[in-house]
């Protein structure tokens, strides 16, 4: 029979999903998030040192206590044997001294509210394991078997257990805790019982062998062993001191063996991966931080105090220099590993666990800046990975239409009745200005003064305002972007490929990764190349120039800002200067899928420094003034336009603003190119601070409430509450139903109220 081929759109999802599950696989096996901090690698019985020293910062003991507990088996014979290999290990160790974890394991114990083991309800198992040796490995072997049902014999040779143990600790304080950690768990001692062959034991279903140093091996040997205590022979494993001089670890050697051993009963596999023994967390991630001298403690340990004061000492070593640079991985609580779980699960592994969609608000949540990838030691690229997951929701229909909505339409309009697109008279065009879609909404004065400035350089300089698609790349819909990019490489090559001149940092972006053949350079360049200087009085106050997160790695760009700066004030470097520090709150559109993550990166990034912020991203410049942040675009203080006390316009005054920029075009230029604006019949609809507030913040424009007035007066559908005397009308614009709450005034209206939603609302004669 032939094979069916999946139509093309269904294939590229299925192959965009096949990335994600397989970059997810790559990013969760590389990403060091999962190391163990170097404590934890270095201690035999691999005790989670950050979990355990969180809870004693809170003066949680039995909780620490339980932690030590479940690492070690049995807790106090640990404490007496181990010798410290975390100490030699610790990050603290030349910043004041290594965290003294015996006292605190010491201390844990002495504190604990309940020492009792945890029973666990679990079904009898059939299967039998026989350990060989008494000691403090097979016991701890045994201990955790007996744990979970297994039917354990314990053969010793001699009459009492514990091997060598008393040779490191008192026999009656070994004795007590062994009774402690055993009760409630079924197991069988046959004290005065040598195994003399391995056949003795044919009836069990897995052997630990563990005579302790110079017993008996059976004919093992310790080359013999492949992994993980596993001999050759099926269901034998061999550990404790007979591979090792330590006693600490010999107890640790039964307590893992436990494990292999239970996974071969329920699989018959020997092969087991090996354990990596050390750490791949970046030790600069701890440079520079402030030495602390350890706690001192008297002759009988810590005291709880004493103990919480040291333990806050501990650094709790993760790999966090993604998370230190991201707000969203910090405000989600999530790392590259668990988020590309989640991503993955949302946007492309629908299988049998159904539509799952546990991440697309976080997925919606990152702003693109790129600044995790450049500081992970394993180059991650969070960015690209998420626009992927944006991309595989889109195809799927499932990423929340609210998330991008409004951008998409603002890109429309830019690039439909907002677009500004000018031909000089003299030719050939040897110059296109391109300031982006933003910049006019900003400010129309930046376009025109900029444009002017350029025109007098150089005549032949043709200007669009046509948007670079970021909007649609970010909403994952990357047909869309690639059709609003081809637009405009299509004007430039009619126009003969002129050099582009940029003012938005994302356009450049955009159009460098996209279509690299469009070479251009930044205004800022050409200002700081021909001597411009800063025409506005900048007085004494320091400012710091703020780089957005799409310049970061534009280092002329950054240095052209830098030295038109100082051509009128004093500057003062931020930290992480040059880009560093990551997105203003812009990038990736997160503002409507998560208004509380935004705004505080953007309060964040605003409160780097106490100086005022020149930048030369005009959304950079509107969202700090939004969080109250003296801040200039670096065209005001170029052209005198602005002052820093500027109030950023909400969203329905941008498309006014974007209106104004095309009409002075005209008015002052005209000519080819540029359409006529088309005039709207106004509509006197008064709207108060308050409300006008509530519209931007829910990102509603007051144009689209406007004409659903217009709408509902012009056909009278409409109702009227005779309670509270307003009227109350809807209309859907795109995917969106408006709804207006009004009352008539003389001349005109009043707006009460107003919301949008996407449930459309079919009236009598549609249904």
């Amino acid at each position: 029979m032939e094979k069916m081929s999946l139509p093309p759109h269904e294939s590229k999802m299925k192959e965009l999903k096949t990335i994600l599950i397989e970059e997810k696989e790559r990013i969760i096996e590389i990403c060091r998030e999962f190391e163990p901090p170097f404590c934890t690698a270095a201690c035999p019985f691999r005790l989670d040192v950050n979990r355990f020293t969180e809870k004693l910062c809170l003066e949680n003991f039995t909780a620490a206590y339980r932690i030590y507990q479940e690492a070690t088996g049995f807790p106090a014979i640990a404490a007496s044997l181990c010798k410290g290999p975390c100490r030699e290990v610790c990050m603290r160790k030349e910043l004041g001294g290594s965290i003294r974890m015996d006292l605190l394991e010491r201390a844990a114990i002495a504190n604990a509210g309940n020492r009792e083991p945890r029973i666990y309800n679990l079904p009898e198992k059939n299967s039998r394991v026989a350990i060989v040796g008494g000691g403090v490995s097979g016991l701890a072997c045994g201990m955790r078997l007996a744990e979970k049902k297994y039917k354990v014999t314990v053969f010793e040779a001699r009459d009492r257990i514990g091997g060598q143990i008393f040779n490191h600790m008192p026999e009656q304080e070994f004795l007590d805790e062994v009774r402690l950690q055993m009760r409630g768990r079924s197991w069988e001692l046959r004290l005065n019982e040598r195994i003399a062959g391995l056949s003795q034991l044919a009836g069990f279903d897995a052997v630990y062998v563990a005579t302790g140093n110079g017993g008996d091996t059976f004919g093992l040997s310790p080359e013999e062993l492949t992994n993980c205590f596993c001999s050759r022979r099926p269901g034998v494993f061999m550990g404790g001191s007979l591979l090792t001089e330590e006693p600490a670890e010999a107890m640790a050697h039964g307590l893992r063996a436990a494990l292999y051993i239970e996974s071969y009963i329920k699989t018959g596999n020997m092969q087991f991966s090996d354990e990596r023994a050390d750490s791949r967390i970046p030790r600069e991630t701890f440079a520079g931080r402030p030495p602390l001298p350890e706690t001192a403690a008297g002759p009988g340990g810590y005291t709880p105090g004493e103990a919480k004061r040291e333990a806050e000492r501990c650094f709790r070593c993760r790999c966090e220099a993604c998370s230190q640079s991201c707000h969203m991985m910090r405000y989600f609580r999530k790392k590259p590993g668990r988020i590309s779980d989640d991503a993955s699960a949302t946007a492309g592994d629908d299988g049998i666990r159904g539509e799952i969609k546990v991440a697309t608000r976080l997925i919606a949540s990152c702003n693109q800046c790129g600044l995790c990838k450049e500081q992970c030691c394993e180059s991650i690229d969070m960015e690209a990975f998420l626009l992927k997951a944006r991309t595989a929701l889109h195809n799927k229909q499932s990423l929340p239409w609210k998330y991008n909505d409004f951008f998409l339409r603002d890109m429309a309009d830019a690039d439909g009745p907002g677009l500004a697109q000018l031909l000089p008279e003299k030719r050939p065009v040897r110059q296109l200005f391109l300031p982006g879609c933003q910049l006019g909404s900003s400010a129309p004065e930046y376009v025109l003064s900029a444009y002017a400035w350029l025109r007098e350089a150089e005549p032949a300089t043709a200007l669009s305002t046509h948007c670079c698609g970021a909007p649609a790349l970010w909403a994952g819909d990357g047909e869309l972007h690639q059709e609003v990019l081809k637009e405009l490489k299509d004007w430039w090559q009619e126009l003969g490929r002129p050099r582009l001149v940029f003012a938005c940092g994302t356009c450049k972006k955009m159009i460098d990764r996209y279509v690299p053949e469009m070479e251009g350079t930044f205004l800022y360049e050409l200002l700081a190349r021909q001597g411009a200087g800063l025409k506005m009085d900048m007085g004494r106050e320091p400012y710091s120039v703020f780089d957005p997160c799409s310049c970061r790695h534009v280092t002329e760009v950054q240095a052209a800002v830098r030295t038109l700066a100082e051509r009128g004030c004093t500057l003062t470097p931020l930290s992480k200067d040059g880009g560093d520090g990551g997105c203003c709150g812009y990038g990736g559109h997160t503002a409507v899928a998560n208004p509380e993550c935004t705004k505080g990166l953007t309060r964040e990034q605003a409160g780097r420094s106490g100086s005022s912020y020149i930048t030369y991203c005009s959304n950079c410049r509107d969202l700090f003034a939004a969080e109250g942040k003296k801040a200039l675009h670096i065209l005001d203080a170029v052209f005198d336009l602005n002052g820093p006390h500027r109030r950023p316009p909400d969203i329905s005054e941008r498309r006014r603003n974007r209106t104004e920029l095309k009409r002075r075009l005209l008015e002052e230029y005209g000519g080819e190119g540029l359409h006529a604006v088309e005039k709207k019949e106004e509509m006197l609809l008064e709207i108060s601070p308050e409300l006008r507030k509530k519209l931007n913040d829910e990102w509603i424009l007051e144009d689209c409430v406007a004409e659903v007035v217009r709408r509902c007066e012009e056909t009278g559908s409409n109702l009227y509450d005779e309670e509270n005397d307003v009227f109350i009308g809807h209309l859907q614009i795109g995917f969106v139903t408006y709804w207006a709450y009004y009352r008539k005034t003389e001349g005109g209206f009043t707006l009460v109220n107003a919301y949008c939603h996407r449930v459309k609302i079919e009236t009598e004669g549609e249904l």
